[in-house]
């Protein structure tokens, strides 16, 4: 993984401005101590940064970024996750359209009403927003579970999910769902 990540870093200024997080999960009966995860965004001078367990937050901007949505995210994700791990709980925390007040708008270099539309951690705004939202889990015995809400760009309110399931030493594939689960339309 680090010499993919070294490439990357070499190539990072071709690009416009990224936020990358990379693990690599440790394969069942390693001897290692955690999985790697590593982030890297080409708006830093550092290159790749080696993450500590933990909890983080990623928007827009630099990782850790303490503006409300992020703050309010990883609050959120923290106390759900203590109570054990479930996607549509997190589905759900992600589907929070709560605007920041006035005082805790971050001030990005956006007019103010775009601030304030941006600042909710599920955006609707003008034909802009949220697209998509993924959660993945990785269990320490290698089940990957994939589920990703995508919404309908003319309708926000209506989304279709896709579920799946899978082990990382690619011994068995089992899909959860199989395929598409849709609100408001016909399935």
């Amino acid at each position: 993984m680090r010499s993919w990540l070294d490439e990357c870093s070499a190539r990072a200024q071709s690009y416009n401005g990224f936020n990358l997080i990379v693990a690599e999960p440790l394969a069942i009966g390693s001897r290692r101590q955690g999985s790697q995860l590593t982030y890297l965004s080409n708006r830093l001078e550092a290159g790749a940064r080696s993450l500590q367990p933990g909890i983080y937050g990623l928007s827009n901007a630099l990782l850790d970024t303490p503006w409300p949505k992020v703050t309010r995210a990883v609050t959120a994700f923290a106390c759900q996750t203590a109570q054990g791990v479930r996607p549509d709980g997190l589905l759900e925390l992600m589907s929070d359209r709560e605007l920041a007040g006035e005082l805790e708008l971050p001030s990005t270099g956006v007019p103010r009403d775009w601030e304030r539309a941006l600042s909710a951690i599920h955006i609707r705004a003008n034909g802009y927003g949220t697209r998509a939202t993924t959660i993945l889990t990785v269990r320490r015995d290698g089940l990957v579970g994939f589920v990703e809400r995508s919404f309908d760009p003319g309708d926000p309110d209506r989304y279709s999910d896709r579920r799946y399931e899978f082990m990382i030493d690619g011994a068995t594939a089992s899909p959860a769902g199989l395929g598409d689960r849709s609100r408001g339309q016909p399935q």
